[in-house]
């Protein structure tokens, strides 16, 4: 395995994005500061320093399957700005809201969105089940168990708001809607080729 752009640029191009050389450059930067700044800070685990573009940076950029290129987009629970940073950079005319319940973290986000010169990302400090937003799409890679995730996700999906999120239990069904007569969850599976090792989203979309 060899940590690298490649991974980025594959990723991006199963879900149907070119990504052209100044975005890449962007991309590189963004894992500059995630090595630099983001793990000294508590963002991110220094174990993961060997594979922040296949694990982190490239895995973000799957989500662009289920983001308007130029819509408007809530990444809850965002963290380290992952996967929303990623997507700010590939979708330059898309709206990217970064949810973040913590304010040490909202700091650190701000930062890197000015070092990236992002100027079609925002920061907002709320928890990710008080978030009131007028958004097209919902993305999320937060550390909580899918079940919790899909219940946040739920009443955007229900309100017509699709989201696709993060989901790593390859070994367990994905957890049953809330309301299915409402909503519905997919899992979408991709190709081993794309990351070399498996991945998998769910979306979760309107009936």
């Amino acid at each position: 395995m060899v940590d690298s752009v490649e991974y980025a640029i594959r990723a991006a191009t199963w879900a149907g994005v070119s990504l052209d050389r100044s975005q890449l450059d962007r991309l590189s930067d963004y894992h500059r500061w995630l090595a630099d700044e983001a793990m000294k800070a508590g963002g991110i685990g220094p174990s993961e320093a060997p594979r922040l573009w296949q694990r982190h940076i490239a895995d973000s950029l799957l989500f662009l399957t289920g983001v308007a290129s130029e819509g408007r987009c809530a990444d809850l629970g965002s963290g380290a700005g992952l996967p929303g940073l990623p997507l700010a950079i590939a979708l330059p005319d898309a709206s990217i809201t970064l949810v973040e319940r913590s304010r040490r973290r909202c700091d650190l986000l701000r930062r890197a969105v000015r070092i990236l010169g992002l100027a079609n990302c925002t920061v907002m400090e709320e928890d990710l089940t008080a978030v009131d937003l007028q958004v097209d799409s919902i993305v999320s890679r937060a550390a909580l168990p899918p079940e919790a995730i899909v219940r946040a996700v739920t009443p955007f999906a229900v309100a017509g708001t699709p989201a696709i999120i993060g989901y790593s239990h390859e070994d367990s069904p994905p957890p049953p809607p809330l309301g299915a007569q409402l909503i519905r969850v997919e899992l979408v599976s991709v190709p081993t080729e794309v990351l070399d090792t498996a991945a998998h989203l769910l979306r979760i979309v309107p009936n």
